[in-house]
């Protein structure tokens, strides 16, 4: 993540982050991590959708209010930006429930504090891009949990473990209990086989990443009428068997595979295709092969 130039916290009329705020406390809240370019978020509608889902299974209050109250953070998170001089950047949201007296159970009815940080737009190699990343395997397999699959909760540590597992690596794949392919540690997973885009279903853990959910809403067929993408069940020998294997997330889009395990991966033009498509459609500063 770039420097940070502003956070929330930081202003009198926050708040104080309390020892007792249930966010901090047990992991009770989500985030959202917003990528803006030129002062606009190419992928809004699906950071608030994910965002309301999250309220919801959470329990976090009235969905109206909390969506009015992320588009007035999100608005002044942008405005932050540009205070700082700049008009692409990131932007992490975040919600908790507030403290509520000592236990796991909350009170009810809820209230949410939340806070916002502003970062300077990453950069990372452009190798990534044009020549590939050789992707890693993750022993730490993901927790199941159908009820708060797809949703960005700030119970992390699972990511947190596979994380620690890279050794450098830019990227590794995660498991969940039955050895099914589920995502990266901070991106979705994208494999081309015998000519079809497939990505692993996330029924009982995973995060729906934002722009996994426009791809999967058909955002790339006004630009490629062609383009399809499926959900299934995916095991490690689909990954080896596939043509070609693409991680992508909302911050920096799509990073094609080069090597993974024993697996080589050479370019084609189906994956640059959709790599620049995607760049053209959401906004993208990277070169393609």
């Amino acid at each position: 993540m770039g420097a940070l130039l502003y956070s929330s916290l930081e202003e009198e009329s926050t708040s104080p982050l309390s020892l007792s705020n249930r966010g901090l406390a047990y992991g009770d809240g989500i985030f959202e991590t917003i990528r803006v370019v030129q002062a606009k978020v190419p992928l809004l509608d699906y950071h608030r959708a994910r965002f309301l889902r999250g309220v919801e299974v959470l329990s976090l209050g009235s969905s109206l209010e909390l969506l009015e109250a992320f588009d007035d953070q999100l608005e002044n998170a942008v405005r932050q930006l540009q205070l700082h001089g700049h008009e692409n950047g990131l932007v992490k949201l975040i919600a908790t429930r507030k403290e509520g007296g000592r236990g796991y159970a909350p009170i009810k009815p809820s209230s949410v504090d939340l806070f916002i940080q502003v970062f300077e737009l990453p950069h990372y190699q452009e190798s990534y891009y044009s020549s590939g990343i050789e992707l890693a395997l993750c022993s730490h397999r993901l927790s199941e949990q159908p009820m708060l699959a797809g949703i960005k909760h700030l119970n992390r540590l699972d990511q947190v473990m596979g994380a620690r597992e890279l050794n450098g690596a830019p990227e590794g794949v995660m498991l969940d209990q039955k050895n099914h392919v589920i995502e990266g540690t901070k991106s979705n997973l994208i494999a081309l086989i015998d000519g079809t885009f497939y990505t692993p279903e996330l029924s009982v853990c995973g995060i729906r990443g934002t722009l996994l959910s426009a791809l999967l809403a058909g955002e790339l067929e006004e630009f490629d009428g062609s383009f399809t993408i499926q959900e299934r069940q995916m095991t490690l020998d689909d990954l080896h068997q596939a043509d070609a294997l693409l991680m992508i997330n909302s911050v920096f889009g799509v990073w094609p595979v080069s090597q993974f395990q024993q697996s080589k991966y050479a370019p084609s033009t189906q994956v640059n295709k959709m790599m620049s498509t995607v760049k053209q459609r959401f906004g993208f500063d990277y070169e393609v092969a």
